[in-house]
């Protein structure tokens, strides 16, 4: 017999939150993140607490609801060769600017060797 959860999907709010704000683009608003960050937080979990997610989720469902929207997959994104890594890498350069600059993302590449 199945039972009926109301258990909240927090990537599915993101996804909303996204569409809603128009960051699923290659071109989002400014401060896109900070926006989604401050919505999401006041969305309610299944606990009553103020819903969280990590900023590498949130940009991975943007990432992905980009390749949806522009009908790649988002395994492949069709690019090959130069200019996917280069995209690649300004991506990492934009993440690295969030974290406070590449020092903090070596920082942070770092600890997560040591984990292991």
């Amino acid at each position: 017999m199945a039972t009926e959860t109301n258990c909240i999907n927090k990537s599915e709010v993101v996804r909303k939150i996204l569409h809603e704000i128009g960051a699923v683009s290659e071109n989002p608003p400014k401060n896109w993140r900070t926006s989604v960050e401050e919505r999401l937080s006041k969305q309610k979990g299944d606990d009553g607490k103020p819903m969280k997610m990590a900023e590498v989720t949130i940009y991975q469902i943007r990432r992905k609801e980009i390749n949806k929207k522009s009908g790649k997959n988002s395994k492949k994104s069709g690019k090959s060769g130069k200019f996917s890594r280069i995209e690649s890498l300004v991506e990492v350069k934009k993440f690295a600017d969030t974290l406070g600059g590449l020092d903090q993302l070596e920082q942070a590449i770092n600890f997560l060797k040591q984990l292991g």
